[in-house]
């Protein structure tokens, strides 16, 4: 089976990248992380994942395990919560988080018939 990213319906990322931050924010978990991975994810979503064809699970977790490394040359030190992606097949979404945070979900798994 194969599969193609696409944006939460509801486009949080994209609105992410047009929302200006307060000042009383910037000093907060909201402007220091939250507002930055965003931003961040957006990216390496737009430029790896979303509209790309992959022919397995094993290719979408390939190409998954680059965003930390993206994340880092691009100048994002990631906390436990943004420092890896995970894929829920049977949620069909794609996410951020752990057992501890919760899932984020930041992408729509659409299956493909081969």
């Amino acid at each position: 089976m194969s599969f193609i990213i696409e944006h939460r319906p509801d486009g949080l990322l994209q609105k992410t990248k047009e929302f200006r931050l307060g000042k009383s924010l910037l000093d907060t978990y909201i402007g220091r992380v939250t507002h930055p991975n965003h931003k961040m994810l957006l990216r390496f979503l737009d430029e790896n994942i979303i509209n790309i064809k992959f022919i397995s699970e094993k290719e979408l977790k390939n190409a998954l395990e680059k965003w930390p490394d993206f994340a880092k040359k691009n100048g994002l030190e990631l906390d436990d919560k943004w420092n890896e992606i995970s894929i829920d097949l049977l949620g069909e979404y794609i996410y951020c988080g752990n057992s501890f945070t919760g899932d984020f979900v930041i992408g729509i798994i659409n299956m493909l018939a081969n």
